[in-house]
């Protein structure tokens, strides 16, 4: 459930100090409690960001509920009218729509009749993103899955789409185990999705 039992034995106890840095440490206490490190010990240092956030608006629509309704028939069918506003915004341009899981991105694909739409397997993943890197036509890759490790710098992506917010399935045995670890799971299971929010974003 958690590593802090095997943390000294893996990466501590190689080196007197060590430095953990990620745009995406929100919490440092939290980490902290994570890895089994006594808070006394660590001591979060935050750099500014160097980024023109203006550069990078993001753009709220908050008048789609997506919590509990089947897809087909809830405010996920509702909401592709405004996803075939935003590519028809940026018709010129490479994206991204990250999905919460391949369901919801065969959902939009089969939905929305456009040739610019791509999305991929679990067994196709690689090779899709390679072809949509080279493609040069402004394709847009609806994935559950690029929201970490994936740089698309450029004209690679110039626009996203976060269909929802990204939390975790609150029906997986473990993340219901790892809630139950903390005082406050609601807060834990929060700043997951938050995380990955801000990692989807950085795409």
């Amino acid at each position: 459930v958690k590593i802090n039992k095997m943390i000294d034995k893996a990466l501590l106890n190689y080196g007197e100090v060590c430095i953990f840095m990620s745009s995406s440490i929100f919490d440092h206490e939290n980490f902290a409690y994570d890895l089994g490190i006594n808070e006394e010990e660590i001591y979060s240092l935050r750099v500014p960001n160097i980024f023109d956030l203006t550069n990078n608006p993001i753009k709220l629509f908050d008048e789609f509920d997506m919590s509990g309704d089947p897809i087909e028939s809830g405010m996920a069918k509702k909401s592709l009218r405004t996803i075939k506003q935003i590519l028809k915004e940026h018709a010129n341009e490479k994206g991204v729509i990250h999905t919460t899981n391949h369901d919801t991105a065969k959902f939009i694909k089969d939905n929305i009749d456009n040739y610019r739409l791509i999305t991929h397997t679990q067994y196709n993943r690689e090779q899709i993103l390679e072809d949509f890197k080279k493609n040069k036509n402004p394709l847009v890759l609806v994935s559950p899955s690029m929201n970490e490790g994936v740089d698309l710098p450029g004209d690679l992506c110039r626009f996203q789409i976060i269909f929802k917010l990204p939390y975790l399935p609150f029906e997986d045995p473990w993340i219901n185990k790892r809630k139950k670890v903390y005082e406050d799971g609601k807060n834990w299971y929060r700043y997951k999705m938050i995380t990955k929010l801000i990692q989807g974003y950085g795409r």
